[in-house]
């Protein structure tokens, strides 16, 4: 926020809510910020001069997808808040934050975190169960492939055999006769 008195305020309510908290007075102070240690949350106004919260929403979304940020508005601000949201916005909040408010929001951006990191967790899992059955099958196709070339040599050798033994016949049969 780039109102001193509101950033001190919410910094002392975030870190009373057991946060790490972080503040800077401008939305390019913020995105330098994020850049340098991303947080697990933004928590960023609306209406800043030059980068306002829109653009901030914007360029930490594009850069860092797994950090929420969270949008607060003034009243007179709701078309904005609601745009916010089509950014990615993961939560808005209306000036003065209520302690409250604040904490579901939170407890959501929580919630939004652990189900993306129980969603990569199951992903990884499936990518090497994947990986595990694609392994057996091709070992499987190798063992029929093997299997397949077994039984085409048993098959070659029958009928030699078979041809030798015919020939055998066909010999004795001959000498018994002269």
């Amino acid at each position: 926020d780039d109102e001193e008195g509101i950033r001190t305020v919410l910094a002392l309510l975030l870190a009373d809510m057991g946060c790490a908290v972080r503040t800077a007075a401008s939305g390019a102070e913020a995105l330098s910020m994020v850049r340098a240690d991303p947080p697990a949350v933004v928590l960023t106004d609306v209406r800043m001069p030059g980068m306002d919260g829109i653009d901030l929403l914007r360029a930490v979304k594009a850069e860092f997808p797994g950090v929420e940020v969270l949008v607060l508005t003034g009243h007179g601000d709701m078309e904005l808040a609601v745009s916010s949201l089509r950014f990615g916005a993961g939560d808005f909040l209306t000036k003065p934050v209520a302690p409250e408010a604040l904490e579901v929001a939170l407890a959501r951006a929580r919630q939004r975190m652990a189900l993306r990191e129980a969603l990569r967790r199951h992903t990884e899992e499936l990518e090497q169960l994947v990986a595990r059955r694609t392994r057996e099958l091709l070992h499987a196709e190798r063992l029929a492939a093997v299997g397949e070339t077994a039984a085409g040599l048993a098959h070659a050798i029958k009928n030699v055999a078979g041809g030798l033994e015919g020939a055998m016949f066909v010999l004795e049969k001959g000498l018994e006769l002269d």
